[in-house]
């Protein structure tokens, strides 16, 4: 008997990495990505079968920057889940990506591909908050990536916001939030900044609370409701990869350092990414269970 399934992807490469990043993540090139490309495939072609028919609620891009691959690879790997999987057109597609890489290229290339959710890594729209965190965002390539959703019509684009950056007092906080609701985004996601030992006195916590009130407030009166802690959308935006999460169905999930639910039982991927590259139809090497969940 089918159940739903839910599908995460992971792409554990940034152009550069944030001063303030925890992340396992490794720089972008082009061999290395075109390599985690074809593991991505051969994990996708050897996982396949046992889900055969099941239908497929959503997919989810992660990282890292998904757009760190080629056009081309991301392009020929949604081919393939499509060929592989049960997906349909009510499935949810969602890309996270760093605004400073969607263009209209990129924009192309995700509608004919089928996604129809961006998740963008914002983070503020102060440029002395991006300094602060070693973006490489900027201000206009934050504006372009909330303007280019609306042009190609795309279905649902989400902004991720974060408090608790150094320096930051609930009135900037509030400017970025605004920045973001301005451009009409289906959903926001509000995180707070994970800071290294040694950074924490550098950070205005008394101000966080009034940062949070703030943004409930403004997002209450837009129309917002919050479904999940620090996660807000309009009426029938919800992500559904973030609910799915938090439920019992099988979530599949593939690249190093990913946890899978089948049936309840959870299982980690190796975070040893030559391992994961090299190996990636040999599950002895890739899987363990994880146990006391």
């Amino acid at each position: 008997m089918s159940a739903p399934l839910h599908l995460y992807l992971h792409v554990p490469f940034c152009v550069r990495r944030c001063t303030f990043c925890n992340q396992k993540i490794y720089p972008a090139t082009p061999e290395t990505c075109k390599a985690y490309a074809n593991a991505l495939l051969a994990e996708l072609e050897a996982t396949a079968p046992d889900f055969s028919g099941d239908p497929v609620q959503t997919v989810y891009w992660g990282g890292g920057s998904p757009t760190a691959l080629s056009q081309d690879d991301f392009a020929r790997i949604m081919r393939r889940i499509r060929e592989l999987f049960s997906l349909s057109a009510d499935t949810e597609v969602t890309v996270e990506a760093l605004p400073n890489r969607v263009d209209a290229s990129w924009m192309v290339a995700f509608q004919n591909t089928g996604v129809n959710r961006l998740v963008l890594g914002l983070a503020t729209a102060r440029i002395p908050e991006l300094e602060r965190i070693g973006s490489a965002n900027n201000m206009p390539s934050s504006e372009t990536s909330l303007i280019l959703p609306q042009l190609f019509h795309l279905p649902g684009y989400e902004a991720t916001l974060l408090y608790g950056i150094p320096g930051q007092t609930a009135a900037n906080f509030a400017t970025s939030l605004r920045f973001a609701v301005k451009y009409k985004v289906s959903a926001l996601r509000l995180d707070p900044l994970t800071l290294p030992k040694g950074v924490e006195e550098t950070v205005c916590r008394d101000e966080v609370p009034a940062m949070l009130d703030y943004a409930a407030r403004h997002l209450t009166e837009k129309g917002y409701h919050e479904y999940l802690p620090g996660r807000w959308a309009k009426p029938g935006q919800e992500c559904r990869d973030l609910l799915a999460r938090q439920s019992t169905e099988n979530y599949l999930s593939f690249g190093p350092g990913t946890t899978t639910r089948v049936d309840g039982d959870l299982s980690r991927t190796t975070e040893n990414i030559a391992v994961y590259t090299l190996h990636p139809q040999e599950p002895e090497l890739l899987y363990k269970p994880v146990t006391g969940a």
